[in-house]
């Protein structure tokens, strides 16, 4: 799941190349995506696993701009809503069933001095 989700937020231009696991180096200025899973479940009914998934993600959208940062995570929220029922990564083979946005928040960052635009998110598939 990691690399199809991160493959397709790598198309939005502002952080093409620019996606990183749990950190991101010290000192970039240009606009960058963080992120990290939260929680990943396997579901399973009365009949035994039925072979979906699901993963929570938090995505962080750093940027010096607020104006930036909020355009980047709009992008962001853009792309994920129009996963659902479609198949994803490069070669197009993890079917997303459902996206869910858990809540977005907006913060600054002052030991960073970067603006954060936080996306908490259910990805279904």
């Amino acid at each position: 799941m990691e690399q199809e989700l991160r493959y397709e937020l790598d198309t939005i231009t502002e952080i093409k190349d620019n996606i990183y696991p749990t950190n991101a180096p010290v000192g970039l200025k240009r606009p960058y995506l963080v992120y990290y899973r939260s929680d990943s479940q396997t579901d399973k009914t009365f009949e035994g696993y039925n072979g979906m998934k699901s993963a929570e993600y938090v995505l962080s959208v750093m940027a010096v701009k607020y104006s930036d940062m909020r355009s980047i995570t709009d992008e962001v929220i853009a792309l994920l809503i129009s996963l659902p029922f479609t198949y994803i990564g490069k070669s197009n083979t993890l079917y997303v069933k459902d996206v869910v946005i858990d809540g977005t928040d907006d913060i600054w960052e002052s030991e960073l001095k970067l603006n954060r635009g936080i996306i908490n998110f259910t990805i279904y598939y």
